[in-house]
């Protein structure tokens, strides 16, 4: 009943202990370069996003810029936004872009390793998490490529509803420290994307016809169905791909 809820067929997760959100950043970012040819002296900006930070010292984007030897002239900085973190990087990157006329491209890369925080004894999130990373480059040009526009909402009393480690970093060696999860379906999320998407459509003069594409958090199928009802999104314009790779965090949206 829960993988038919969240809509999950198969998942992918790490198995080998060499593994980590770090190491999949690297692989990600490694494959990047080489199949675009993009020159490791090119990359202005690097920013690295996760909720499972492999480390808090020394940063993680500090750590790829060694693995993949880039310039010494290049920015590097981790972004903990939870769920919405690699957006949050890419709007940055964006706005990092923009602001210096040296600055040509940015790496920016998101990577969760989640199942390592579930306890196997929950089915939540145990069963419906995933293991990925995805990088992207973004280049700046002199066409009108680019953010349009963005909406945010934070309601913060939620704020305990998923904690780790569950009892904060100072208590970390002495109890036990897999997430805590309270329950918790994402469905207060739909109302506000409807309503943000309507006044985001209507800001910008576009009607739903004129997106091709809409990229929604894969936590859970049934939270995308009831914004599709609400919105009358076409089904083929909404990409789904939760039931293949489970929920990655940071990385869903844009691995679909």
């Amino acid at each position: 009943r829960i993988f038919e809820k969240v809509g999950r067929n198969k998942r992918h997760v790490i198995i080998d202990e060499e593994e980590n959100a770090l190491t999949m950043a690297i692989h990600a970012s490694k494959k990047l370069l080489k199949n675009y040819n993009i020159s490791h002296d090119s990359i202005d900006i690097i920013i690295f996003s996760s909720t499972t930070l492999q480390y808090l010292s020394p940063t993680n984007a500090l750590l790829i810029h060694s693995e993949l030897n880039i310039k010494t002239d290049c920015i590097c900085f981790d972004i903990n936004a939870n769920c919405l973190g690699m957006f949050v990087a890419l709007e940055q990157a964006s706005v990092l872009l923009a602001s210096k006329e040296s600055y040509k491209r940015a790496l920016v890369i998101g990577s969760d390793h989640l199942t390592m925080l579930g306890d196997k004894k929950q089915p939540i999130p145990s069963t419906i998490v995933g293991d990925a990373a995805a990088a992207i480059i973004l280049e700046k040009n002199t066409g009108d490529s680019g953010i349009i526009d963005r909406m945010y909402q934070t309601d913060s009393s939620f704020c305990k509803t998923i904690v780790f480690p569950p009892h904060g970093l100072t208590n970390y060696h002495s109890k036990e420290q897999k997430i805590h999860w309270a329950p918790f379906t994402g469905l207060e999320s739909v109302e506000f994307a409807a309503d943000a998407l309507e006044r985001l459509l209507k800001k910008n003069n576009l009607k739903i016809e004129d997106i091709s594409c809409f990229l929604l958090s894969q936590f859970t199928k049934s939270n995308i169905d009831i914004l599709q009802d609400k919105i009358n999104i076409p089904t083929e314009k909404i990409e789904y791909i939760g039931d293949q790779y489970g929920y990655t965090g940071v990385s869903s949206f844009f691995i679909a």
